[in-house]
């Protein structure tokens, strides 16, 4: 297994030169107060400080939207760590599992726990900790490098931005969302966007909006696992619709899926599933094996 080099060799591998200015010049991971970091002391990852309103939902506790977009970020940062220089990269398709309710904590991790490339494609693990300790999930994450979304590879985003988080009063508020019959209407914004040459929303921010709908489909039970693939770049200039559908609506679980949809043909951009129960899962064994 291959490890990591040390600080000063790794953080080239990073456009703008390292993890603190590379987060930087993503809108939507300044609106959440991301910071990502890279080294042989703290391993791979990012985090957030919930004492900023955004990251949490409107009872004060995690938003899983808003750690959705740290846990696809962070498999970024994971991948990062893999090259020999920066380039260009994008999300294939992200998977969280949920082992616990969301906490009332102060601060959120994604730390990465392995990467495995294949070429030019990257498949990286990692862990969900709240107040780094308290284990909450898990992810796994596919990524695309040397592509960028579109299919525009030579455009970059260099320019480092002004570091102002989003006022939002909670993530709720930040995904704008808006019901449409029996589908929902996010219209143009600039807050979220992850690709700004595009514009295209953070991936994390179309899975947050994904995985908040199919809650509300599910009537608001408890979530197990959320699994999104990225079709084509969210446009963030153009209007968006949330479009879900039960697969099962049990007494004991439900299955929802989710569509991203843009464009006078109704394209589907970004397809998620998620899984539901009717009571909280309680409790949390993890078990090992040996080789």
């Amino acid at each position: 297994m291959t490890g990591l080099p040390d600080t000063e060799t790794l953080q080239h591998r990073f456009p703008m030169g390292g993890t603190a200015m590379h987060v930087r010049t993503i809108p939507a991971c300044i609106a959440v107060g991301m910071r990502e970091y890279a080294s042989r002391d703290e391993g791979v990852g990012a985090w957030f400080d919930l004492a900023l309103p955004v990251c949490r939902t409107r009872d004060g506790l995690a938003s899983r939207g808003a750690v959705l977009i740290l846990a696809d970020q962070a498999g970024a940062v994971g991948s990062y760590a893999t090259l020999d220089q920066y380039g260009p990269m994008m999300t294939l398709d992200l998977r969280v599992d949920w082992h616990a309710p969301m906490p009332a904590a102060s601060r959120i991790d994604v730390r990465i726990e392995d990467a495995v490339r294949q070429g030019n494609l990257s498949l990286t693990r990692g862990r969900i900790y709240a107040d780094r300790t308290q284990l909450i999930g898990s992810l796994h994450a596919s990524f695309l490098i040397g592509a960028f979304p579109g299919g525009k590879p030579a455009l970059w985003q260099g320019e480092v931005l002004e570091d102002v988080p989003s006022q939002a009063a909670c993530f709720e508020d930040a995904l704008r969302m808006e019901p449409q019959g029996d589908d929902w209407l996010i219209a143009p914004g600039e807050e979220m966007i992850g690709a700004r040459p595009i514009p295209a929303y953070h991936g994390g921010f179309v899975a947050g909006a994904l995985e908040h709908a199919a809650w509300l489909r599910a009537g608001q039970r408890n979530p197990v696992n959320f699994d999104i693939r990225y079709l084509l770049p969210t446009r963030a200039d153009r209007p968006l619709t949330i479009r879900t559908r039960a697969l099962r609506a049990g007494k004991q679980a439900s299955i929802i899926e989710a569509d991203a949809v843009q464009g006078d043909e109704q394209t589907v951009v970004a397809t998620a599933r998620a899984i539901f129960l009717a009571e909280p899962q309680t409790g949390l064994d993890t078990f090992e094996f040996p080789a």
